[in-house]
């Protein structure tokens, strides 16, 4: 009876945080994913990772005594390949932090990029960059939304 109820709350928690995800950007992006946003310049740049994602990516399921499917060094090339894809008038970056999370705990690992254009450095212009890479290798598409004025214009 316990994990019967156990079930329930978790499906309800899940339609919760898929309606709140639902509401507050406007968009479905599913139940179970973690959206990334940060400012750059005048820009909104945003990603997500959905469990649908992670499951068609090698586990890994003994952080304590195993090697990530994915070296860091093959995660940090995707991301920066992705850099290029989003930002190509943007030729120097710095790396900033690798990390390693889960999406709500398990076995599915994914790694989170920090990078900052080395122009930023001095003028503290916008946030870090972020950049998604699963342990397929693969890199999350970054979405770069112009910030835009009162008048609907972009800024």
């Amino acid at each position: 009876m316990g994990s019967y109820i156990l079930a329930i709350a978790l499906i309800m928690l899940s339609q919760t945080v898929y309606e709140a995800d639902r509401g507050r950007y406007g968009e479905d992006i599913g139940p179970l994913c973690a959206l990334f946003e940060f400012k750059v310049g005048s820009d909104i740049v945003s990603f997500s990772i959905c469990a649908p994602e992670l499951d068609k990516t090698p586990s890994w399921s003994h952080p304590a005594s195993t090697d990530p499917p994915l070296s860091v060094s093959q995660a940090v090339i995707a991301s920066r390949s992705q850099l290029a894809r989003a930002f190509p008038r943007i030729k120097k970056w710095d790396l900033l932090d690798v990390k390693l999370e889960t999406l709500f705990g398990g076995d599915k690992w994914f790694y989170i990029i920090s990078w900052r254009p080395s122009s930023f450095r001095s003028s503290g212009e916008g946030d870090n960059i972020q950049v998604g890479v699963l342990m397929n290798g693969q890199s999350v598409d970054l979405t770069v939304k112009p910030k835009v004025a009162s008048n609907g214009e972009p800024k």
